[in-house]
C-alpha cells in the first residue's frame, strides 16, 4: 500500500484506516519534519511525481497566493507548506473508491472503483442498475486525483446532489447522488490492502 509521504523529507505520514478521507485541500503535518501541506500533494509524493510548487511557511488560518519555484529537499524547515493538484483523470495509488446503492431497486450492489471514469446507466455502462427511472447513459463519476466529479450525461430525469439538480457537481471523499429513484453513494479511502467484505 502506498499512502501519503511528505514531500519535503520523504517520512510517512499515519492516517486513520478505513475512514473517509478529509478533502484534497485539507492539510497534513508531517510529524517527521513538521511540513504542512495539501494531502494531494503528500499522496502525489507517495507515487513518485513531483509536486508541482512549495510554498513559503504561513500560517494555517491563512491562504496564500505567493508561491517558492524552490526544490522539496529545500523546503525541510518546519511550517512549510506543499501544495500540488491533479489535472487530468487518473485513480490515486493507496486509496479506494466504491460505489454503493443505498436505495432503489438495486439495494446493497457494491462496486469497488478500478478505473478512473465510470459511467453508470440503465442495464448499461460501468455499473448497471435495473432502476426503469435512469437513463441508458445517465451520469459518469470522474476521478481526478483525490477528487471525485459527478457529472450529469443528458439523463431525462437528472442527477441530484444534496437535492439539487446538477450537470456537473465536485463531491467530497463521501457523496450521496440521486439518479432516477436510486441513491448512490460515493466513498473514498485509505486502501489498508485487506479485501473488501
Amino acid at each position: 500500500m502506498i499512502g501519503p509521504q511528505c514531500p519535503a523529507c520523504g517520512a510517512r505520514v499515519k492516517m486513520p484506516r478505513s475512514s473517509p478521507l478529509t478533502p484534497p485541500h485539507a492539510k497534513v503535518k508531517c510529524p517527521s519534519c513538521g511540513s504542512v501541506g495539501e494531502l494531494e500533494a503528500f499522496l502525489t509524493a507517495a507515487s513518485g511525481e513531483e509536486p508541482e510548487a512549495v510554498e513559503k511557511a504561513q500560517p494555517l488560518t491563512g491562504e496564500t497566493t505567493a508561491k517558492s519555484a524552490m526544490p522539496p529537499e529545500a523546503a525541510v524547515s518546519s511550517g512549510t507548506r506543499i501544495s500540488g493538484s491533479a489535472t487530468t483523470l487518473n485513480l490515486p495509488q493507496g486509496l479506494r473508491c466504491t460505489l454503493t446503492v443505498i436505495s432503489g431497486p438495486d439495494r446493497g450492489k457494491k462496486m469497488t472503483i478500478l478505473k478512473p471514469r465510470i459511467v453508470v446507466g440503465r442495464n448499461s455502462g460501468d455499473f448497471p442498475l435495473t432502476d426503469e427511472e435512469i437513463s441508458i447513459q445517465h451520469c459518469a463519476f470522474e476521478i481526478t486525483g483525490v477528487t471525485c466529479t459527478v457529472r450529469d450525461l443528458d439523463s431525462r430525469n437528472g442527477t441530484y446532489v444534496d437535492g439539487e439538480k446538477v450537470s456537473r457537481q465536485q463531491l467530497t471523499t463521501v457523496g450521496e447522488v440521486l439518479v432516477g429513484g436510486t441513491t448512490l453513494l460515493f466513498t473514498m479511502t485509505l486502501d489498508d490492502g485487506a479485501p473488501e467484505p
